[in-house]
């Protein structure tokens, strides 16, 4: 092993240990504490949950590659450990994403429906997110399967235009479809509220006040989303395209410094843009050391 590769995969590791304190430290107060128990809360948690995940296994992956690189040749459950899950964790990410900007289109457009605001939405709504992850990696499950089973370099050309395809393309189509059907709606409703008389002033600033707070949270998924695209993007089109593996390993290299970046930025934005979680931790930190 190169020594530029050991610098980063050790800088890979220490990275992914702090992302994984600060996503547990958000996590938590989500899950224990009651009042934190809000549909957007919940999706977010779902997020943070994903991104653990995610960060645990490429920790894993990057300490056993550290330590021991050649240990997946020797059973067909470390092969698939190296080659499955990073699909999987990767989709997970990303796809809780999409389920976020989802549910904050349909609570926007059906704003009267209590359904959309009910924790019990928000919990199958992660649930499913979960089962379309799954499903949707099971045709790189069946080409990893039988790459370990004979030990050989994957066969299957077009399951990295698949991957490239559900974990950047079609979510990114599907970002770009409900954030502009978010925006038109919010601009059409908020023209006609400007119409509506003054008598109904009050209900004015009330709808204002919700759709700004729609608006932020959805740029706030948005940009999330973008950092992920932007970490993850290049490496998964290098993959696509690169079938023979021609491209220079040091490419490989940049690229998978990436994503670490990635996963950092995501994380301290979480903190940036919740003020009631980051308040309720900076208070707990205080009382800690008083």
């Amino acid at each position: 092993m190169s020594d530029a590769l050991r610098v980063v995969l050790i800088v890979q590791i220490v990275i992914f240990s702090i992302v994984i304190l600060l996503l547990s430290i958000y996590f938590l107060p989500i899950l224990l504490i009651r009042r934190f128990h809000t549909s957007n809360n919940i999706l977010v948690g779902n997020f943070c949950l994903t991104g653990i995940i995610c960060a645990i296994y490429w920790l894993t992956n990057k300490s056993i590659h550290l330590l021991n690189p050649i240990i997946f040749e020797k059973s067909i459950t470390m092969c698939l450990y190296f080659t499955f899950m990073p699909q999987i964790v990767n989709c997970s990410v990303v796809h809780s994403l999409v389920m976020i900007i989802i549910n904050r289109c349909f609570s926007i457009i059906y704003s009267n429906k209590n359904l959309f605001k009910k924790l019990v939405w928000s919990l199958l709504s992660s649930i499913v997110q979960w089962i379309v992850s799954v499903v949707l990696s099971i045709p790189f499950f069946l080409t990893s399967y039988q790459t370990c089973l004979y030990n050989n370099r994957l066969q299957v050309p077009w399951i990295y235009y698949y991957v490239l395809l559900i974990n950047v393309i079609v979510p990114s189509i599907i970002n770009i479809v409900f954030n502009s059907i978010i925006f038109f709606f919010v601009r059409s409703s908020t023209r006609r509220v400007l119409m509506t008389a003054t008598i109904t002033s009050s209900i004015k600033d009330i709808n204002s006040q919700q759709h700004s707070r729609d608006l932020n949270l959805l740029k706030h998924i948005s940009f999330i989303f973008i950092v992920f695209i932007i970490g993850w993007g290049p490496f998964y089109i290098v993959l696509a395209i690169d079938g023979k593996r021609t491209i220079q390993p040091w490419i490989y290299l940049l690229l998978q410094i990436l994503p670490v970046i990635s996963a950092a930025i995501q994380t301290l934005d979480l903190f940036m843009y919740n003020r009631e979680v980051r308040q309720y931790l900076q208070q707990q930190f205080f009382n800690f050391f008083q």
